[in-house]
């Protein structure tokens, strides 16, 4: 078996090796024909990982679009778990789609090293955990919803319900939310022009 060493971590991912994969359920325990060493360098690449592909900025931003909107409009607490479950299947859905380009480059492009090798299911672990939690948390959510710990609107002053049509409001706060929270027209400039 090559040699192996294992990576230099920086603080956030020393933190997310020692307490977030601390808490990650393992039903399977350590194989007796690894050593301590190999599982100690999968737990760090593991980390890396997870800092790198566990973007929860997406997550932060739809929720503070949809507490905007629920704080000007009428908006039912179902609507926030709905979300957060179709923002889990997307997470779920993204690493299985593949466009001939991105195939190729995962194909014939990437080193086929034991290290490449790791880092590839690390990342693929990382997000379907990503997609799952999403998933679950937004079940979860929509049940305490329809069984009543959850108001069934979290915030209830609706500032501009009847003054403006709601759908007009979504709009806006979308656009807002895209133009202030998503890098707006310079993201949009940056993307275009790499294609």
């Amino acid at each position: 078996m090559p040699e192996l060493t294992e990576p230099e971590l920086n603080r956030t991912e020393r933190w997310t090796r020692d307490y977030i994969l601390a808490i990650l359920p393992s039903r399977y325990g350590d194989p007796d024909d690894l050593s301590d060493e190999q599982v100690s360098i999968t737990r760090s690449i593991l980390a890396q990982q997870y800092v790198e592909h566990a973007n929860l900025s997406v997550l932060w931003k739809t929720g503070l679009m949809l507490l905007a909107y629920d704080l000007l409009f009428h908006l039912d607490s179902q609507i926030y778990g709905l979300v957060l479950g179709m923002l889990g299947s997307i997470a779920l859905a993204l690493p299985t789609l593949y466009t001939p380009e991105i195939l190729a480059e995962d194909t014939f492009d990437q080193p086929n090293t034991l290290i490449s090798e790791i880092e590839s299911k690390a990342e693929l672990s990382v997000k379907t955990n990503v997609g799952v939690a999403g998933l679950a948390v937004g079940f979860v959510l929509q049940i305490f919803t329809v069984s009543g710990p959850i108001p069934n609107e979290l915030l209830t002053q609706n500032y501009l319900q009847g003054v403006m049509q709601n759908w007009l409001g979504f709009i806006a706060i979308l656009t807002l939310g895209f133009l202030i929270l998503g890098g707006g027209i310079s993201d949009l400039h940056e993307r275009t022009k790499s294609l």
